[in-house]
């Protein structure tokens, strides 16, 4: 015991307090990133709506209508879920990231070289992921757009389409803009397979770079603080890796804004 004649069950009120204090930040987290999401998600979607109505009748004419429906439909969706989640998300891992490496410090004070290093390296691959993700992400949004516009104005026209049986021409257009909208969505995911790779490489030479580091040293550090820098090392690892994944959703989501 670190406290010698202290009653065991004073550990665990201890334990408990610790409990409903965290519980307690959760959930005033939560409520603060639901009201402070919620208000400026508001507030775009009113300015982008009452400009779209009090626009000229050739803002219609020169802009598709689905880029319109594009808009205020897969815009407003990732800034009311996605962009909320992910740096919510993101802050989290943050966080649980700072105590990992203060407990990492602590047990073994020599693993601050590893960690900055590697550390770095995931800043460095998530930056330059990032730039090609947000234009895909862009791009994504673009080519969109034709298959909305196509689809709604083959809804408008169907009648016309049946009665000179252009159904098989219109089909064919569909697809090729579906196709071309598919394509920017694989390579986004293409990418995002390629950073994730590179941190799973990252996370494999952190873990055996440690363990490896612990077992020549094992004559000089104390075996329980070897287990408890090796195991927060692997926290470190995994909790790095999803930080950076939520720092790029973060970055890409900012593109509807």
């Amino acid at each position: 015991r670190i406290f010698p004649g202290m009653p065991p069950y004073v550990y665990l009120l201890v334990y408990g307090a610790l409990i409903v204090l965290s519980a307690v930040c959760v959930a005033l987290r939560e409520v603060q990133f639901a009201l402070g999401s919620a208000r400026p998600m508001w507030t775009l979607h009113e300015n982008a709506l009452r400009h779209v109505i009090a626009a000229p009748m050739s803002y219609f004419d020169t802009t598709p209508s689905g880029r319109i429906i594009n808009r205020f439909t897969g815009d407003i969706q990732d800034l009311d879920f996605l962009l909320p989640l992910m740096f919510n998300q993101h802050v989290n891992m943050s966080f649980v990231l700072v105590a990992s490496v203060i407990t990492v410090l602590i047990a073994a004070p020599w693993f601050v070289l590893v960690v900055v290093i590697v550390y770095g390296l995931y800043l460095l691959f998530a930056r330059y992921y990032a730039k090609s993700s947000l234009e895909l992400r862009r791009l994504f949004a673009i080519t969109k757009s034709p298959v909305l516009s196509h689809f709604q104005e083959t809804l408008q026209g169907l009648g016309s389409i049946r009665a000179y049986a252009q159904q098989r021409r219109f089909y064919g257009e569909f697809m090729e803009r579906l196709d071309v909208n598919s394509a920017t969505y694989f390579a986004e995911r293409i990418g995002f397979e390629w950073m994730r790779f590179r941190c799973n490489q990252l996370s494999a030479l952190m873990i055996g770079g440690a363990s490896l580091s612990l077992i020549a040293l094992r004559d000089i550090i104390d075996p329980a603080l070897a287990g408890l820098a090796l195991s927060q090392a692997v926290l470190f690892v995994v909790v790095s890796s999803q930080a950076t994944e939520f720092y790029i959703q973060s970055t890409v989501a900012m593109a509807c804004v």
